[in-house]
């Protein structure tokens, strides 16, 4: 802006010093040539005059030398010339001054002349005696002037422009200063020319707007930054050039990385992995991309979704996000288990009771054998009953609906009543159940706690040693309530313990059959426990025995 000033003030002055410079040059030019007119035409008069008096020429011949004296008959000989030898001149007639002096009694003309840039201003008088007398004075024409005056006019230009350098760069400093001085975070605080005042209240509501929207905008940020980075799932804001933008808490720690670091840098330095490299490169070609990717012992779904502009087809970049699926995973590989275990479990009782049944019919059993065939087709279904039943029960513990209203179960009454129940098994594997402790009430479902306490009590005896023993002890403190089995069975290794709670699963699958567990016993002490909010744990050693505690909360779900 002030280039423009500067330029237009400086401009504009030195055109107005030229075009007035040219302006006066030409009316003094005109103003000048219409008075030595003036003063022709008064010679010219004076000169007849003379021509009256005696020794006329020699008055002639005291005229300035800028005059040109001419005394021409009516014929148009040249009688006297102060400038020339007037037997040697032309006959002068035809000239226009002469002509028109023989018919008027005065004449002018003007003759120029291009290459010496003169004009020749004639004035002639016709004498009484008919003779003509001519007047002339020859100047400079207005080019030749302008020759003339280009060196001072030069000079007079540069000074000038000089001059007009120096006051326009100082005025339009003037000019600019108060309004490169502008604050334009602050217009209204501002002391400018009262032109701008349109202006500045105009900004102070653009300011205004944009600051109402910056603080808008600074909100969505921070709300979306506060989803983002409390969000469990991971999630990576990428370009389409597959720069990283954002990554959040979640993704950060799933990839082991430092956001600050890896921001700005290329998604491939956050992970090499083929199955991220293959979301990005779907989501590059405008589809959307789904892998499965382990990291550290856990499984995450990588998703990923290409992101246009608002209203237009041209992508912007793209979002991943890692969702954990490891449970669901397990759950999944633990259906399948689930479903293997069911199906062979099924399986060798159906096997053995079609077996057994199909000898039966087709006659070829001895009458003798028919007893023990009917003994083992019913042990065989009552096997199949309690694992059909088992299952059932653990279903309904994962579905925890419908179950029985809760309430105060007094743990050492529920033993003293399971134990007789366990009584003739305990005897005919001559195992000892002792029951110690104290009474102590726990806030939960009698049936669930009734089973868990009887399937610890019963795989005590079942895995136990022949003359071994069994300590079944309640025992109450500030907090808790424990629930203690021990026996001194065979033991479980140390490389079994983590999974004797899993659905089916035996450590020693001969000796299992042996007893006729379902292998379910433990894997529903474990639902019945989370249920209760309990807690259960297990100390134990090859051929030493094993040790189960089941600990309850005293506040978990207390009665109002």
């Amino acid at each position: 802006m002030q280039r423009r000033i500067f330029w237009s003030i400086f401009l504009t002055a030195l055109g107005a010093v030229l075009i007035v410079g040219l302006f006066t040059a030409r009316a003094s030019y005109k103003s000048i040539d219409a008075r030595t007119s003036e003063e022709l035409r008064a010679e010219a008069q004076s000169a007849a005059a003379l021509q009256r008096l005696p020794n006329a020429e020699e008055y002639l011949n005291l005229l300035p030398d800028s005059r040109r004296v001419t005394l021409i008959s009516a014929e148009g000989k040249v009688l006297y010339d102060n400038h020339a030898q007037s037997g040697a001149m032309e006959n002068h007639r035809a000239r226009p001054e002469v002509q028109e002096a023989l018919r008027s009694g005065r004449g002018e003309s003007y003759r120029y002349s291009d290459t010496l840039t003169e004009k020749t201003h004639y004035c002639a008088v016709r004498l009484d005696d008919g003779r003509i007398l001519r007047v002339a004075v020859t100047r400079g024409t207005t080019a030749g002037l302008a020759r003339r005056v280009v060196f001072p006019l030069t000079v007079t230009a540069a000074l000038t422009a000089l001059l007009a350098l120096f006051l326009s760069r100082a005025l339009a400093r003037g000019i600019t200063a108060p309004i490169t001085r502008l604050n334009l975070a602050e217009p209204l605080e501002n002391d400018a020319y009262d032109e701008l005042t349109p202006l500045l209240l105009r900004l102070e509501n653009q300011n205004e707007t944009l600051r109402s929207q910056l603080d808008e905008l600074e909100n969505q940020r921070r709300e979306l930054a506060a989803v983002t980075e409390n969000m469990r799932e991971g999630l990576l804001h990428v370009d389409k050039e597959g720069t990283v933008l954002a990554i959040n808490r979640s993704a950060a720690r799933i990839f082991a990385v430092d956001p600050a670091r890896y921001v700005g840098r290329n998604i491939l330095l956050v992970s090499r992995s083929a199955e991220l490299h293959s979301v990005v490169q779907a989501a590059q070609a405008g589809r959307n991309g789904e892998a499965l990717l382990g990291v550290g012992g856990r499984v995450y779904r990588l998703l990923s979704t290409p992101v246009t502009v608002a209203g237009e087809q041209k992508q912007a970049g793209m979002v991943v996000l890692l969702l954990d699926v490891t449970a669901r995973q397990q759950a999944e590989k633990r259906r399948r288990e689930f479903t293997a275990n069911v199906s062979h479990e099924l399986r060798t009782p159906l096997t053995s009771i079609a077996g057994y049944s199909e000898i039966m019919a087709s006659g070829l059993a001895k009458p003798e054998d028919l007893r023990g065939f009917a003994e083992k087709i019913h042990g065989e279904a009552s096997r199949l009953i309690a694992l059909v039943n088992d299952i059932m029960e653990l279903s309904k513990l994962d579905e925890k609906a419908a179950l029985p209203p809760r309430e105060n179960v007094d743990l050492f009454d529920l033993c003293e009543k399971i134990l007789p129940r366990l009584k003739p098994e305990a005897e005919s594997r001559k195992v000892l159940i002792e029951l110690t402790g104290r009474r102590a009430c726990v806030w939960g479902v009698r049936p669930l706690l009734d089973e868990m306490a009887f399937n610890l009590i019963e795989n005590a005896v079942k895995y136990n040693r022949e003359g071994g023993s069994v300590l079944v002890d309640v025992a109450e403190g500030n907090e808790t309530v424990a629930l203690t089995v021990q026996d001194t069975g065979i033991g479980i290794p140390p490389e079994h313990q983590d999974r004797v709670f899993e659905r089916f699963y035996r450590v020693d699958k001969s000796h299992s059959k042996e007893t006729g567990g379902t292998g379910l016993g433990l894997a529903i002490v474990k639902h019945a426990a989370a249920i209760h909010g309990a807690s259960v744990e297990l100390s134990s050693a090859p051929d030493s025995g094993s040790c189960f505690t089941v600990i309850f909360d005293k506040e978990f779900h207390a009665p109002a």
